[in-house]
């Protein structure tokens, strides 16, 4: 009965979460079709509050993508600096041979950025998820699969290293 009862509070405060998230929605399509009419009937400046640079910079959904984009570059431009070096002392490797090397990470950012975006809209869209549900999963999801980059890649690195050693001896 209390495991009944959890589930049932779970899922009563995802559907309030929902409609918050969908009250938000209108509030935010309401100010963006005033700023329009605004815009439209007053020509290039804007008289309203609620648009503009520092209304957005206060809005704690764009700190938040604005930390997680920071910590993620600052991780893979760390990576992408020390890559070079790493494979040239320790696996042996020429520097005319880092080219694919370097480049797939970039690639790799590339597919995934392009298919998180049509997930996400295929998500919000058809599924009817939240936003926030949304940017909570994408998040996720990027670091599972930088955590699971960094593994792989330190697997490979312990394969690489293994077998610069065995050449060696």
């Amino acid at each position: 009965a209390h495991t009944l009862l959890d589930a049932i509070t779970q899922q009563h405060d995802q559907q309030q979460q929902q409609q918050q998230e969908q009250q938000q929605q209108q509030v935010l399509l309401q100010q963006c079709a005033a700023a329009a009419a605004t815009s439209s009937s007053k020509g290039a400046s804007s008289s309203n509050p609620n648009v503009g640079f520092w209304p957005l910079m206060r809005r704690k959904e764009v700190w938040a993508i604005a930390v997680a984009q920071y910590t993620a570059g600052w991780g893979l431009y760390g990576l992408l600096a020390w890559l070079p070096s790493f494979f040239i002392e320790h696996c042996g490797l020429e520097l005319s041979q880092l080219g694919g090397f370097t480049l797939a990470p970039y690639l790799l950012q590339a597919v995934v950025g392009a298919s998180a975006g049509i997930l996400a809209d295929h998500l919000i869209v058809q599924r009817s998820w939240g936003i926030r549900n949304v940017r909570v999963l994408m998040q996720v999801r990027s670091v599972v699969l930088v955590r699971g980059g960094c593994f792989a890649h330190r697997l490979s690195c312990i394969i690489c290293w293994r077998h610069t050693r065995a050449l060696r001896y």
